[in-house]
């Protein structure tokens, strides 16, 4: 298992939000919604549905896309250590 390092403190997602500029961002919804990533020009690059009260999911982005939800979702940016 690979441990994570805090780059960001954890911020509260619903509208787009760039997670303080972050490209690996480590998610966890508190009841399930809709994830939905998308570039600087606002189009889509794509969706999924986030399990409630499961296990934190991570999104590879680039720094400038945002992250926006249909509820309420806990986000930081994070990276991983060796």
């Amino acid at each position: 298992m690979r441990a994570i390092v805090l780059t960001s403190p954890e911020v509260t997602v619903t509208t787009a939000n760039t997670v303080n500029l972050g490209t690996l961002i480590r998610v966890v919804a508190t009841a399930t919604a809709t994830l939905t990533v998308r570039n600087s020009s606002a189009a889509i690059i794509g969706s999924c549905t986030v399990i409630g009260n499961s296990f934190p999911l991570f999104i590879d982005k680039n720094s400038t896309d945002t992250i926006e939800s249909s509820g309420t979702l806990l986000c930081s940016s994070v990276n991983f250590c060796h």
